[in-house]
Parts: structure tokens; sequence; C-alpha cells
């Protein structure tokens, strides 16, 4: 399977004060953790209005008020690690903002599904749909399993006319604050990614290419 960078992610759920992030507050983060990195700023409006977001060769991070999102680039071991730094860092920082929730996020796609994969998604109402003329275009099976202190959400989308086969996998925590959000997520994200590809293998024979 091949990873979807864009969709391997850290975010920190709480109430953020987006305020705090400005250009010249987030350079000096990133300036005190990793140097001088050179670092790209670009705002984009939707329904929830304006947002900035600020990018590096290794990671972008998306600050809103419901949630900190630091989205990868690159998923070599070395910004993972980074990454994982810089939203603990952050955490230490803002100590006093409210934090419910993190997740760790992975995401990988193929283009084609195996016999003994495709024997997941055959259900009992399948042959019902057909014969009233109901075609399915998706379907996916999710599964929450306890890992440790964590919930592992596993998500497999099956494909459809011209879809690829995709799975989603979300680490989960539940917090009380920062700092436990800080504790809890040291050493995690290399961790997981182990623990994800590895329950991957084992349960449905998937593995990853190698990350662009």
């Amino acid at each position: 399977m091949r990873p979807v960078v864009e969709n391997w992610n850290i975010a920190v759920m709480g109430l953020w004060n987006v305020a705090i992030f400005s250009p010249r507050w987030m350079g000096a983060q990133l300036k005190e953790l990793f140097g001088l990195p050179r670092m790209d700023v670009s705002f984009i409006t939707d329904e929830r209005g304006p947002q900035v977001r600020y990018g590096t060769e290794r990671f972008e991070v998306f600050p809103q008020a419901s949630g900190l999102i630091v989205a990868m680039k690159r998923i070599d071991d070395e910004s993972l690690q980074d990454a994982e730094r810089l939203v603990a860092h952050i955490l230490k920082t803002l100590s006093h903002t409210p934090i419910s929730a993190f997740g760790v996020n992975f995401a990988l796609q193929n283009d084609e599904i195996s016999p003994d994969l495709a024997s997941f998604f055959r259900l009992d109402d399948g042959v019902r749909l057909a014969e009233n003329d109901f075609r399915s275009t998706k379907l996916s099976i999710q599964r929450s399993l306890a890992v440790d202190d964590a919930v592992l959400n596993v998500t497999l989308t099956a494909p459809g006319d011209r879809s690829p086969l995709s799975v989603h996998l979300n680490f989960h925590h539940d917090v009380t604050c920062a700092e436990e959000a800080r504790r809890s997520l040291s050493g995690r994200v290399l961790r997981y990614k182990s623990y994800g590809l590895d329950f991957l293998d084992r349960v449905y024979g998937l593995t990853m290419e190698d990350a662009p």
C-alpha cells in the first residue's frame, strides 16, 4: 500500500486561542526547536472563516479554535519525531489551554483489493441490494480496538468505481489537560507507526511501500 502522506498527522483537540499563533510567534517556536527552518505562511478562507497555515519542509501546522493539527509532508522517522517534538513543545508552552483529546493518524491506499481482503466486505445484504437495483459505491468497515491506554480506530473502505482501497488508523487518547496530553504523546508517534503497520500486515496482509 502507498502512504497517503498528507493524511498522516497529530491532532490535539481543545479550546485553542488561535490569535497566539502569529507568524512571529510560530517562527520563534520553530527557531527554538529546529534552528532556522524555512517557514511558509498561507491564508485560506472556508466555512470556518479565515485560517492561517505554517509550513516547513517536513510538516504543516494548522491552528484552529477546536484543534491543533500538525500534518506531515515527509514521514521518515526523523520528521515524525520532529512533529511530535513540536506538538509537545506547544503543549508545554501553552499549558493553560484546555485540552480534551489527541490522536495520531496514519492513512494508506491501494489500487487493488486481494480476494482474501475482499471477503471481509461481502455482507449478507449485498444480494438483496442488487435485486432491488441498488448499486453500492462505497463500503467501510470500522473497528475500535483497545491498545494499552489508547483506542485504535480502524477504517477500511472498499473500492467503488475507480476508487482505491483506503485504510485509516487513528490512535485516540482522551485527556484532561495539556500536561497529560504532552506526557501521553511522548514517544508514541513512531511506536504507533510500527504498531499500526504490524497490525495491518498480521490481520489483513497489507504492507506499506516505501514512502515517496
